[in-house]
């Protein structure tokens, strides 16, 4: 595969508020193949999920905005170009906005032993201190995550109109009950952080104390959880397992309109360039408007990635 340009998020110049021009088609909810950079090679995939549109205008601007955001380093964009179109994607149907980092300021000259323990802090906290281009929350997936439920709502707003009071500024996945390192509460690989000063207060806390440990960041912010810092109990919410997240031993435990989120954490590459390439191929099917077992594949009530990944 051809190199891939190295972005930044410096260079982006801000969120990408992406059009509404959606239509609903064989029970999808997408925006014309032409918009989704469904005709480009893999190689062209995340340049195109950071530049795949321009602004909405106000009649399509949605009711909460949501920055979606992810790290994504050259050596796995193998996997990644698929994750970040999927995502962007998603942002375009729903008229949110998209980016994929693949450095940070807080990471200039860090070993990269940090980068794997804290990189999706430092991404976090690039978005929060940058303002997150006036998004009312920040939605962060891991490389190795994507949203795939394209049916007539949005799983995330919907998901924040039922967990997210008005105290509540951050909601995390529940995670395993024996994670990487200590941790057994989190899993990190998907977030919701509203665009606030406390969370801005508690990342910034979470990215200080992961620099002066060795722990990995579930760990760290279970830590901080646990000791109730910054009132952290009163402010954050445990999603249910299989929502935005399952087990890492059953990763597609329902079809997308059940599991919202698919995470292949601890999953070789190859399978998770297979599954998600799958489903790219399936989502861009659908919206260019084709019928079979392709686009089917795609479908929010389909079973096809439970199948493709066993």
């Amino acid at each position: 595969m051809a190199a891939m340009p190295h972005l930044h998020l410096s260079r982006l110049g801000g969120p990408i508020i992406l059009s509404l021009m959606v239509a609903v088609v064989t029970g999808f909810r997408l925006p014309p193949a032409s918009e989704i950079c469904c005709s480009l090679a893999e190689e062209s995939l995340i340049l195109c999920a950071n530049s795949s549109a321009a602004g909405g205008g106000k009649d399509a601007a949605p009711a909460v905005h949501i920055a979606l955001v992810t790290l994504a380093t050259p050596e796995i964009y193998g996997y990644a170009a698929y994750t970040a179109a999927i995502n962007a994607a998603y942002a375009k149907t729903f008229g949110h906005s998209f980016q994929v980092a693949s450095t940070s300021p807080h990471l200039a000259g860090a070993g990269q032993q940090l980068v794997w323990r804290a990189g999706n802090v430092a991404t976090i906290l690039d978005v929060l201190e940058s303002g997150a281009g006036g998004a009312d929350w920040i939605a962060y997936m891991d490389a190795d995550a994507c949203l795939v439920d394209f049916s007539a709502g949005d799983a995330l707003v919907s998901a924040l109109r039922q967990y997210a009071g008005e105290e509540v500024h951050l909601l995390m996945s529940r995670g395993e009950l024996i994670g990487p390192g200590s941790s057994s509460l989190f899993n990190s690989g998907f977030a919701l952080l509203r665009n606030h000063p406390w969370t801005v207060k508690l990342v910034r806390l979470w990215w200080s104390e992961l620099t002066k440990t060795t722990g990995n960041d579930q760990e760290m912010l279970e830590r901080l959880y646990r000791s109730d810092a910054l009132d952290a109990k009163r402010h954050m919410v445990v999603l249910p397992i299989g929502l935005f997240y399952n087990e890492i031993g059953d990763p597609i435990a329902g079809p997308p309109q059940e599991q919202h989120v698919i995470h292949l954490a601890g999953v070789p590459s190859e399978v998770r360039r297979g599954v998600f390439g799958r489903f790219w191929q399936g989502l861009c099917a659908a919206a260019s408007g084709a019928e079979g077992a392709l686009a089917d594949e795609a479908s929010p009530s389909s079973t096809a990635l439970q199948l493709r990944f066993v």
